[in-house]
């Protein structure tokens, strides 16, 4: 029964112990992200702890499902123990279990609880989230309707259903003098990308707009503050970021958003004071710089699109047939260099529609140069040379247009981070 006590006087109000929680989520590739979190908090006083023996210190509340890659360090960056999925089950059920108590000790008149109850509650803490919420369904059946009313009281309520879906991570504190420590855990996860109609996303690829991904389970509510940390892939910027944060039983218009502080690839979140059990959704947006592949490709298309109205009405004269081959080829060259896969996976997905409006307009320039020397009639020499025209033509304004937003969301990005900037200043 104690260490159930235990976990549950610092459930009960990590703000007492915790000061705050940092996040930094990074983009590994198009489908992954690794999220590091570090925990800066009190040590457990003597009535969370145990006489003998390390503390368990409940670092996080996440969601039941496999971390990748998960790593505990300490400030030393030596590696932590954290409890295996039967050690972390058993703390679990004796939670649940002194919870469970808590809330109908008045009509037991000190009996135990039924076992049936403990049984389930065992199941509870133990099985992943879906078996799990299918037996929470299951707990009080069974029981006097006294007892089973007292069991949807949200002291119990809150609790249980939160532990269906999510699993503590706990680590063992070694006895030493520091009252105060910071402990940081990572892990990999699949990234979230926001549910976006086909348009939306080819407008995205295209350049015309920013993609957004969002990441959830940020455990905002459990210390005094959160602060979440993005770092965009080399080759995209941050466009825009905000923070929302509800509880899970809100609705969205009860929900706050914290805008974010964003400086090119990073964006910055802060929120403090949140209640017990608020989590927080953020959001980023990302898109490519102006400087970069955008400007060389765009520069590259504008050289493709000069030479065939230069050459419009000139393509026929003989003087031509040599010179205009070469000066298509040159661009071309350097459009093919310039669409060449990003190192980044993220980069090369979001970036496949600026890449093909390049790779494009490369292949009009080397179809017009094979046309030019290649003695096309004068007639099907014309025709040609106008479509494969328009089509460099079409790539370029896609090629502008993407250059334009993006030049047109920077300066909205600065002004936004300036004022963002003074309200986190003033928070």
């Amino acid at each position: 029964m104690w260490l159930g006590g235990a976990m549950f006087l610092l459930m009960d109000d990590p703000k007492d112990w915790v000061h705050r929680r940092v996040e930094t989520v990074s983009f590994l590739d198009a489908s992954s992200i690794r999220r590091k979190v570090s925990v800066d908090f009190d040590v457990p006083g003597v009535e969370a702890r145990p006489a003998q023996g390390p503390a368990l210190v409940p670092l996080a509340l996440l969601e039941k499902r496999p971390l990748v890659n998960l790593d505990v360090r300490d400030e030393s960056g030596a590696s932590c123990p954290v409890l295996n999925a039967e050690e972390n089950g058993f703390v679990t059920w004796s939670l649940l279990t002194r919870v469970a108590y808590q809330a109908v000790f008045s009509q037991l008149e000190g009996r135990p609880l039924p076992g049936h109850i403990l049984d389930d509650l065992r199941v509870l803490a133990g099985a992943p989230a879906g078996e799990a919420a299918a037996k929470l369904e299951e707990i009080g059946c069974g029981l006097d309707p006294e007892l089973r009313k007292r069991l949807e009281l949200p002291l119990f309520k809150e609790y249980a259903e939160s532990l269906a879906t999510r699993f503590l991570l706990i680590t063992e504190l070694a006895d030493d003098q520091r009252k105060r420590r910071v402990l940081k855990f990572s892990y990999t996860t699949q990234l979230e990308k926001a549910k976006k109609r086909r348009r939306e996303r080819g407008l995205g690829m295209l350049g015309w707009t920013a993609t957004q991904f969002d990441v959830g389970g940020h455990i905002v509510g459990e210390g005094q503050s959160y602060h979440v940390e993005f770092e965009g892939p080399p080759g995209l910027d941050v466009e825009r970021a905000e923070l929302f944060c509800a509880d899970p039983l809100d609705t969205l218009d009860e929900g706050r958003l914290h805008s974010a502080q964003v400086v090119g690839s990073r964006a910055h979140m802060y929120a403090s004071d949140e209640d017990l059990g608020v989590e927080g959704i953020s959001s980023v947006w990302l898109r490519p710089p102006r400087p970069g592949l955008l400007r060389s490709s765009l520069v590259t298309a504008f050289v493709i699109v000069s030479v065939f109205f230069w050459f419009d009405d000139r393509i026929i004269d003989q003087g031509n047939r040599l010179a205009i081959p070469l000066l298509l080829i040159a661009p071309g060259l350097v459009a093919s260099f310039i669409i060449r896969p990003g190192e980044h996976g993220l980069v090369t997905d979001l970036l496949a529609g600026v890449r093909a409006a390049i790779g494009l307009a490369a292949l009009a320039a080397y179809a017009g140069a094979i046309a030019v020397a290649g003695g096309v009639s004068d007639s099907s020499l014309m025709k040609s040379w106008r479509i494969l025209g328009i089509v460099a033509v079409v790539c370029f304004i896609s090629l502008c247009v993407a250059y334009w937003q993006g030049a047109r969301e920077t300066e909205e990005e600065v002004s936004n981070g300036q004022e963002s900037q003074s309200v986190h200043q003033a928070g």
